[in-house]
């Protein structure tokens, strides 16, 4: 039996009809809130390759209620830990990013149809859950109020290399190694060495830009620890194990972060979500999702036009946020559902093998 379901207008009437006088107000209750995340994910349902549940049964209510409140407890975690507050300003600017970066304009038209094309609903159901959630974990990944133990601990990985009291050639628990190789260049061909990492290590290629900034990146001596590099999920301390043309070997100290889901999960038990402002404009236009203006606006500017000739190039990432680049992953095993990308496996920032999740759809 086919799975009927819900078409953007019907989307739109559910949506609206429902929030009813509150939403004339231009204020949102927290069920208010819950109605429009009700809709938003029916679109992010109605296109999940495969889904044969009725979507009240993939879906539940506490579903809706956790995503609105985790977006709501962010906003008050902001506030509370790094003195943010969110504006209408910053709704209308993500709003716009959204508009201005997505690379599935039909599928971000459906959200808005979903919402009424009602700006004030874009901005505080939809643009405020992408921009409290990018911030929050921003923040979070580069405090050291949180991070400072894990920092000591890589400082004095890193103090242990240059002391010699750590062999970069010999196992160690927070060590990887790494054959970069300049890719269309084979690897050199040497029996006559046996290292003490041979067949431990992954190999990665990479293209002459990022083989010569690697290497420049490296300490000259083989065998000398470098800087210690923070990224967004952990430190590290990279040793050149071998140089030779066109391959490095490279042993990564890696000490990992401590990570959003356990950090989240201890603090936000004590954030109150009823401290979460409504701060849309009543009065912002309603976002045309093909950009070069406003619904019902002819020849607008506003949000930027979209067309193949703004699509970033490949192997490019470019989420106008202020967050870092997503860490390069290889040899993982990735599977596209049509609203989500689950990958799984493989090494990323040489040294993390978690999985991951990662919300699909046109934002």
């Amino acid at each position: 039996m086919r799975m009927r379901l819900l078409c953007p207008p019907a989307l739109a009437v559910l949506c609206c009809s429902a929030l009813g006088s509150s939403v004339a107000a231009r204020d949102l209750t927290f069920e208010d809130r819950v109605r429009c995340q009700e809709a938003i994910e029916r679109v992010y349902y109605s296109h999940q390759i495969g889904a044969t549940e009725p979507f009240e049964e993939a879906v539940p209510r506490a579903v809706l209620e956790k995503k609105v409140r985790t977006y709501l407890k962010q906003t008050v975690a902001l506030g509370e830990y790094w003195k943010t507050v969110v504006t209408a300003v910053m709704l209308e600017r993500e709003t716009a990013r959204i508009v201005r970066q997505t690379r599935m304009p039909e599928r971000l038209q459906e959200l808005f149809t979903a919402l009424g094309n009602d700006a004030y609903l874009v901005h505080e159901c939809l643009a405020r859950a992408t921009l409290v959630d990018r911030l929050t974990r921003n923040f979070h990944a580069y405090d050291e109020r949180i991070q400072g133990e894990v920092r000591l601990e890589a400082e004095e990985v890193r103090e242990g290399l240059l002391a010699g009291q750590i062999d970069p050639t010999a196992e160690h628990p927070r060590r990887t190694v790494t054959n970069f190789v300049l890719r269309e260049e084979p690897a050199p061909e040497d029996g006559t060495r046996s290292r003490a990492w041979e067949g431990l290590e992954a190999r990665v290629e990479l293209a002459p830009t990022e083989f010569e900034r690697l290497q420049q990146g490296l300490p000259e001596p083989v065998g000398q620890a470098g800087a210690l590099v923070e990224e967004r999920n952990s430190y590290i301390v990279r040793v050149p194990l071998e140089k030779e043309p066109g391959t490095l070997f490279v042993a990564s100290f890696s000490v990992p972060k401590v990570p959003w889901d356990s950090w989240w999960e201890a603090v936000h038990v004590s954030l109150d979500e009823a401290r979460a402002r409504t701060v849309a404009s009543p009065s912002a236009s309603v976002p045309s999702a093909w950009g070069g203006g406003y619904a019902g606006q002819a020849g607008g500017s506003g949000y930027g036009a979209v067309s193949g000739a703004s699509c970033v190039p490949d192997d490019t990432w470019n989420n106008g946020s202020l967050d870092d680049l997503p860490d390069p992953r290889y040899g993982h095993t990735a599977v596209w559902t049509g609203s989500e990308m689950i990958v799984w496996g493989g090494i990323a920032s040489e040294s993390n093998d978690n999985p991951l999740l990662i919300r699909g759809g046109p934002l």
